[in-house]
């Protein structure tokens, strides 16, 4: 009788963890970036560098934080420190050991900055019922959730986030800075003809 109540914990213990996951990730904002570079110096071979420097990787926003007295975004995953600069480019480096040949860099360029990922977690935690899907986008509940995630961001801030250029930007949350700007009634000098 012990072991059957003891499995069925069990069960329950694991289900629960395996549904924080699934909510956690539902809340994750991703960076996709593309490496930009194939440095093998230090490496063995081509093949080498590729493993420590994908092609494309998908990293977790929230593993970044502010890099003191700087514009960037940093983060450390294993031996590998990554700096996330204002345009959007992301430096992989190896933490150097005693005794092996230092490594060139990685680098990569990604689908967003330091400041729009900045703006998107503090909606996150300012609004955690805020959906950030595509769906509804244009209904009266989406664009009140909308208005309310990023109504502390300035006019100025929220046409720099949406657009670039005379065009809107491309990126995979980057449509909610859009819908907040058209919103406003801004179209941040992209060019509706």
């Amino acid at each position: 009788m012990r072991l059957i109540r003891f499995v069925k914990y069990v069960v329950v213990v694991a289900f629960a963890f395996f549904m924080m996951g699934i909510v956690a990730s539902a809340y994750a904002l991703d960076i996709y970036c593309t490496r930009t570079s194939s440095d093998t110096t230090g490496f063995v071979n081509y093949s080498g560098m590729e493993k420590w420097f994908p092609k494309k990787v998908r990293l977790d926003a929230s593993k970044f934080s502010d890099k003191p007295n700087s514009t960037s975004m940093v983060a450390k995953l294993g031996l590998v420190n990554m700096t996330l600069l204002k345009n959007s480019k992301l430096i992989f480096q190896i933490d150097g050991k005693a005794g092996y040949r230092r490594t060139a860099v990685g680098k990569y360029q990604c689908d967003k900055n330091p400041n729009e990922i900045k703006l998107a977690l503090s909606a996150q935690v300012s609004s955690p019922n805020t959906s950030l899907s595509t769906e509804g986008v244009g209904s009266d509940s989406s664009n009140a959730n909308l208005a309310s995630a990023y109504q502390n961001i300035s006019d100025k801030k929220l046409c720099e986030l949406a657009a670039k250029d005379g065009a809107w930007r491309q990126g995979e949350h980057i449509h909610l800075f859009i819908e907040e700007a058209k919103l406003r009634g801004f179209n941040c000098g992209v060019n509706t003809k």
